[in-house]
């Protein structure tokens, strides 16, 4: 999903419930003065499904945890 398409279709509801449980400082007014919700982790890819499209150019070696996210 796209920044557009996850401002358009996520609900703020639905992020905050994806959130639950982590550490988050709160979600930012964007340019057309609506909170910003291309971030939320709904908007990005499955990382399962992107690496077994991949799975032919790659050899997965081992797979990291994010512990953290910091947007500047």
């Amino acid at each position: 999903m796209g920044r557009n398409e996850a401002n358009r279709r996520l609900t703020l509801e639905g992020v905050r419930i994806a959130m639950k449980g982590i550490v988050f400082d709160g979600w930012r007014i964007g340019k057309r003065k609506r909170i910003d919700l291309s971030e939320a982790p709904q908007a990005y890819k499955n990382i399962e499904t992107v690496m077994e499209a991949q799975k032919d150019l790659v050899e997965i070696q081992t797979r990291l945890t994010p512990l953290g996210v910091l947007k500047g």
